[in-house]
């Protein structure tokens, strides 16, 4: 119910940012859906009955906005949101939640967070070494690098929102002499990633991004 609550105050909340309030057209329905469930929720709440479920979202949900939406997961922090494109730079991506968290994609490939209290600053793109880039607790910029390779793991049904796809599994194991952690992505025929895990850093752990449109 909180994290059905927290979707529909980040389409509501970006909605209102966007620069563009006519591509959002039927994020209002899905806002107002969300909205008067959760009022519901206190509502019983107070009353001391448990309350019932909230409705996921679908895929049905999504297409009445043309935003660029992803469903973003952190597992350590059991939290999730959906973010929404706000921005093109060089073909770096940034992606903004209600809460003003953002994850920046080159590609599908992440290369940096902010508002997640342990962000990461940037990160490498291409080759088998990756260099992650970190603040430590005097505002230095450290540097944390790893040599990856990436292997065909065969096929998967994976499930976001209420569908499944057939996906081509692919695993990037990545190393040095300390930290060993694997990013996976799962990708579509056609070559859409639709689904990926990536290491953010020692305290953040993972990210699931899910590509909703």
């Amino acid at each position: 119910m909180i994290k059905q609550a927290l979707i529909a105050i980040s389409i509501l909340t970006l909605s209102a940012c966007s620069s563009n309030n006519a591509e959002q057209g039927g994020v209002g329905s899905i806002v107002k859906a969300q909205m008067k469930t959760m009022i519901a929720a206190r509502k019983v709440a107070k009353s001391g009955v448990k309350p019932e479920a909230a409705k996921p979202f679908t895929f049905a949900d999504i297409a009445k906005t043309k935003a660029q939406l992803v469903r973003i997961e952190i597992p350590k922090f059991k939290s999730s949101a959906l973010a929404q494109f706000v921005n093109d730079n060089g073909g770096y991506k940034t992606y903004f939640t209600a809460g003003q968290q953002s994850i920046t994609l080159k590609g599908s490939e992440l290369t940096g967070t902010r508002g997640f209290r342990h962000d990461l600053i940037a990160r490498s793109v291409g080759g088998e070494t990756r260099t992650y880039k970190y603040l430590d607790s005097e505002n230095h910029l450290r540097r944390f690098d790893v040599k990856c390779e990436t292997t065909s793991a065969g096929t998967e049904d994976v499930q976001v929102l209420d569908k499944t796809f057939r996906l081509r599994k692919f695993e990037e194991v990545c190393r040095n002499e300390t930290k060993a952690f694997k990013n996976v992505k799962w990708v579509s025929a056609s070559g859409k990633t639709r689904k990926a895990t990536q290491w953010v850093g020692h305290e953040v752990g993972f990210i699931i991004i899910e590509w909703l449109n």
